[in-house]
């Protein structure tokens, strides 16, 4: 007797474009064994199908083309007998793209040297976010890294000043790309020098080993001191350690 097969199950009624799906089937053979299983859409072969549990039979199928489907199984049995299923239709969605909001700053302007952390939000409706890679026009900044939500972020050293006009670029888990619709601007401008002031002591001289303390006023309008050094003429005497102000 002819094996029997039942309608193809699958988990939804739609699948999106390059997203997997799992079909199953059950076959039997009343007076023998089944020795295949095959997955169909109309004439076309899919794939065979492997036994899984019981006589139940998958098959991890990735639809390479959007359209409706009419699934169906072939069950063969070892006397090369042939069963048929009942068809069941499935429509495979086109891969809609991600979305990517403006990149954000914290300021419109930033120092040369110093690090600025830009960010965007992106999403894409049926599948996942694979990369955001940040830009200035067409050069690449950095991947930015998932924040909170579905926010990401780079953390932005740049290294020559100037306008800068930035955007990010998202590719999902269908390998489709999405740009920021708007650029933002940021300005980045040269690093000031700092300032200091003159030496003070509190006289104007000391006995040969005694000890006098050296004093100066430093400061940096667009950054932070890094470090202060006292010298006589050329001759390193010490660094200088912070004390108040």
């Amino acid at each position: 007797a002819a094996p029997t097969v039942g309608a193809v199950q699958v988990p939804t009624s739609t699948v999106t474009l390059g997203n997997t799906v799992t079909l199953s089937v059950t076959a039997g053979d009343i007076d023998g064994t089944i020795a295949s299983v095959n997955f169909y859409n109309g004439d076309v072969l899919l794939g065979a199908g492997t036994l899984s549990t019981g006589n139940t039979y998958t098959l991890a199928w990735t639809p390479s083309v959007a359209g409706p489907y009419g699934l169906s199984a072939v069950a063969r049995d070892n006397e090369q007998f042939v069963g048929n299923g009942a068809t069941t239709l499935l429509t495979v969605l086109p891969n809609a793209a991600p979305t990517v909001g403006a990149v954000q700053v914290p300021t419109s302007t930033v120092t040369l040297g110093n690090t600025v952390t830009l960010s965007v939000t992106a999403g894409d409706s049926d599948g996942t976010i694979t990369s955001v890679n940040f830009y200035s026009g067409d050069v690449l900044l950095g991947t930015g890294a998932l924040s909170t939500g579905n926010t990401y972020t780079l953390a932005w050293t740049p290294s020559l000043e100037g306008p800068y006009s930035l955007s990010a670029v998202v590719t999902d888990n269908n390998g489709l790309n999405a740009a920021s619709v708007t650029d933002q601007p940021l300005t980045v401008l040269p690093n000031e020098a700092p300032t200091v002031g003159a030496v003070q002591v509190i006289a104007d001289e000391v006995p040969v080993g005694a000890t006098v303390l050296l004093a100066a006023t430093a400061g940096d309008s667009d950054g932070t001191i890094a470090s202060v050094n006292f010298y006589n003429g050329s001759v390193l005497l010490g660094v200088g350690t912070l004390s108040y102000g």
